[in-house]
């Protein structure tokens, strides 16, 4: 073997890229695409419609509507911005269905009085049958999709959460006329505030599906059951 076996190879030069193409790529790179629905600004266009467009009209006609509004926007921002959602499991569904209970429970065991009231002004004469579809169905489908799903994909847990118990209070306040009584308000619209965050907690954690059936279980515990009491 001779000295020149030694003589290592040249290494191929590595291309550098010019100093304007990496900016373009780190450019790219911190900048998101912008979203095909705001949900923030398509939130305040539905929050004017329920505290000012629509107050006219029956409340169940304008919760239906509202809902619908809501359940077509969220659909709409999950489907064309590509917001990540996993499979449902059984797991899932059941955690869902813990946590519902574990937050709904004790509230229904303190204030049942309290929130036999609040359901029968909220939904009037509807028969119950109705009064089931909506609490289990119609309302969790739309508020899951929009708030839970484009809408904290969009602007985080935090916001999610205020957002969603701002809603509440807009879509339940006329009929309770809490307005009256403002610590009797105070604490309804902290109630919606703490319910609001498990929802988007448990969507953080356990995905959107878990958080749909939490929001189930305690709509049915504290405006279903409490009917019966």
């Amino acid at each position: 073997m001779t000295d020149l076996d030694n003589v290592p190879e040249e290494e191929a030069p590595v291309e550098e890229m010019p100093p304007e193409e990496v900016e373009e790529v780190e450019d790219e790179e911190a900048e998101p695409a912008p979203r095909a629905i705001d949900p923030a600004f398509a939130y305040i266009i539905l929050l004017i419609l329920a505290l000012l467009g629509l107050t006219n009209l029956a409340a169940d006609v304008r919760h239906t509507l509202l809902w619908s509004l809501l359940a077509l926007v969220g659909l709409l921002a999950i489907i064309l911005d590509k917001v990540s959602i996993e499979a449902p499991n059984v797991r899932n569904l059941l955690i869902g269905l813990g946590f519902g209970a574990i937050v709904g429970v004790p509230l229904m065991a303190v204030g049942a009085p309290q929130l036999q009231r609040i359901s029968l002004s909220v939904f009037g004469r509807l028969p119950d049958s109705a009064v089931f579809q909506v609490l289990a169905f119609t309302m969790p489908l739309a508020e899951t999709l929009y708030f839970r799903g484009a809408f904290q994909a969009a602007r985080g847990l935090i916001f999610a959460s205020a957002a969603g118990a701002v809603w509440s209070a807009a879509l339940f306040f006329p009929q309770l006329e809490v307005l009256k009584f403002p610590f009797v308000a105070f604490v309804i619209a902290l109630s919606f505030l703490i319910a609001n965050f498990v929802y988007s907690y448990v969507r953080e954690r356990f995905g959107l599906f878990a958080s749909w059936s939490c929001q189930i279980a305690v709509n049915l515990l504290l405006l279903f059951v409490v009917r019966f009491l």
